[in-house]
């Protein structure tokens, strides 16, 4: 009993960030955001444009 409510404890209160885009959020939050193909296809989307951004953003830095 006591691995179910780590696990609950966990899943309501720790954050997770992500590496990628800096996204932070419950391990809750994430499980709803990524609950469909097309939220999964977003997030996808997501860290291709802030990638992007970082690239560009160098780019300008070296000028």
């Amino acid at each position: 009993m006591d691995v179910y409510a780590s696990l609950a404890d966990m899943w309501d209160s720790d954050d997770y960030t992500d590496e990628e885009t800096g996204e932070c959020h419950s391990f809750k939050e994430w499980a709803e955001y990524f609950a469909t193909d097309y939220s999964v296809e977003l997030y996808s989307l997501l860290v291709d444009a802030k990638r992007k951004i970082r690239l560009l953003e160098a780019k300008c830095l070296e000028k």
